[in-house]
């Protein structure tokens, strides 16, 4: 599927996905340098768990959204 059958597509991962991945991966960074600095609290601190979790729920979504683009370029 090109670009000009289905623009909305196209424009809906241009305006939101993307930006959203480079919000993510620079999040992930920012957990990761985190917890380098502070690995004997980071098993035990309840923010640092829950933060985890998160940022895992919003990788499947990423995850999510890419598997449905994919889908549709094949449609």
């Amino acid at each position: 599927m090109d670009e000009q059958e289905n623009p909305n597509i196209q424009d809906f991962f241009e305006v939101h996905y993307w930006p959203a991945l480079d919000v993510f991966y620079a999040a992930m960074k920012k957990y990761d340098e985190a917890i380098k600095e502070e690995k004997d609290l980071a098993d035990d601190n309840p923010a640092i768990i829950e933060l985890h979790r998160a940022l895992e729920e919003w990788q499947k979504q990423l995850d999510g959204l890419y598997f449905v683009q994919k889908m549709c370029e094949d449609l």
